[in-house]
């Protein structure tokens, strides 16, 4: 991993971004598609993308479309 991404994987954790594997390879792929954006702007982008999903899968589970 880049340089870049390990002090940005740090702030994101500060920031409340759990640190789990799964999360961070996520994370890492957030930052590498928006590289050239403000740090606060690719976690914001990061936990909405998580609330999208979440939503998707609730919604599949309720029978909704």
């Amino acid at each position: 991993m880049a340089r870049g991404f390990t002090t940005f994987k740090k702030y994101a954790i500060t920031q409340g971004v759990h640190n789990g594997q799964n999360t961070l390879e996520a994370l890492r792929l957030v930052y590498e598609q928006n590289k050239g954006s403000k740090w606060d702007t690719i976690i914001k982008l990061f936990k909405m993308q998580g609330q999208l999903n979440f939503l998707e899968q609730y919604n599949k589970e309720m029978g909704y479309k």
